[in-house]
């Protein structure tokens, strides 16, 4: 079984794949995939193996790229860490809306959670995996 990370950026890529018929999506930026790497003491060595030159025209397959790139050469907790810095509520309402939600259902299973995902704006849909993750 793939790992917690692995999952997590196939969830993306998955997610963006998805979001990206018919509709704009704001996509994680290879130049802010890149600085996150650099910030999370990421080695040179392996920070070259990547194509961060941000994208034209088509810009998903790029990310993409980066996304199985991430999966081949960096551990679980740099992958979580990489990705969590390209969040995008990291304040505003949508965080505020976030954080409510988690503290109204806390102690609820994430399975209870996700049937309640509804409740906050804008909300992805998301599965729960056979590991409860």
């Amino acid at each position: 079984m793939p790992s917690t990370a692995i999952r997590l950026t196939r969830a993306t890529r998955t997610y963006l794949l998805n979001a990206n018929i018919g509709r704009k999506i704001d996509i994680p930026s290879p130049k802010k995939i890149h600085q996150a790497m650099v910030e999370q003491g990421i080695s040179e060595e392996i920070v070259s193996q990547f194509d961060f030159n941000e994208p034209k025209g088509a810009p998903l397959e790029p990310i993409l790229a980066i996304i199985d790139k991430m999966d081949q050469l960096l551990t679980k907790e740099q992958r979580l860490a990489v990705m969590e810095k390209q969040g995008c509520c990291k304040g505003g309402q949508r965080d505020k809306d976030c954080k409510a939600f988690a503290k109204k259902h806390m102690g609820k299973t994430t399975a209870e959670k996700l049937a309640l995902m509804f409740e906050v704006e804008n909300m992805v849909s998301s599965t729960l995996n056979n590991d409860g993750t």
